[in-house]
């Protein structure tokens, strides 16, 4: 495999000398922030770049880091921190974390009660996503122990349990717009937290200078245009 790398990683060099980028990007998208561009953003690589071929992995974030620290893949979108001083990273959004409930719920909590979200039933994500350690640190924050009455890797329909009136759970606002369900009436966003989840993009520092990570990099900041993080942090309950 280590061999393979490098001859594909020579072909782009050669490539790139020519003026153009050609071979093949394995890139991952975390299924939620990364996911809800993936389409526009390969659009956008495959004109740019017509000789340029994809393989596109899907995950949570947790995974898709291991990945490219056993080079199983190319570069990788990611949420949350990474801490890894072989990967580099270019912060490509400032998300906006929040809690969302079933709008009948939010109804019955007028004030930052921690304790009454802690008697409802709540969905957990894999731990390898970014949101697991955002619900540890409520937990932690705030001296509670969730219900987690579900478990589940898949974000849509995390939301979808919340939009039935079966659980409450923790997203970003973009992931919430993009289901639609805010619009619905069904789901609300509780007024009382409001943290920052990053959006990145991440490879090896190594190959920071490959011309395939360089024309991914590149593209991935035209389509994703930086915002300023929403104010707040996390808030503890009163």
């Amino acid at each position: 495999r280590c061999a393979r790398g490098r001859r594909e990683g020579g072909e782009a060099r050669a490539t790139a000398l020519r003026g153009e980028v050609a071979g093949r990007l394995r890139v991952g998208f975390n299924k939620d922030g990364g996911a809800l561009r993936s389409t526009e953003l390969l659009g956008a690589l495959s004109r740019r770049h017509p000789e340029l071929t994809f393989e596109v992995t899907t995950g949570t974030s947790g995974v898709l880091m291991k990945q490219i620290l056993g080079r199983d893949l190319d570069a990788t979108f990611y949420e949350g921190d990474c801490e890894d001083a072989a990967v580099e990273s270019v912060e490509l959004l400032k998300q906006e974390l929040v809690i969302a409930v079933p709008r009948a719920w939010a109804e019955q909590s007028d004030r930052p009660d921690w304790t009454w979200l802690a008697s409802k039933p709540w969905v957990f994500v894999s731990p390898s996503c970014s949101y697991h350690r955002y619900i540890e640190r409520v937990e932690r924050v705030n001296g509670l122990r969730l219900q987690k009455r579900f478990q589940m890797d898949d974000d849509a329909t995390g939301l979808k349990l919340i939009a039935d009136r079966s659980a409450i759970t923790m997203t970003t606002r973009e992931a919430l717009q993009h289901s639609g369900l805010d619009r619905s009436g069904a789901v609300a966003v509780w007024p009382h937290f409001r943290d920052v989840l990053p959006l990145s993009l991440g490879y090896l520092k190594s190959r920071r200078d490959d011309p395939v990570i360089a024309a991914l990099r590149e593209t991935a900041v035209a389509v994703w245009k930086t915002k300023s993080p929403p104010e707040g942090g996390l808030a503890k309950g009163g």
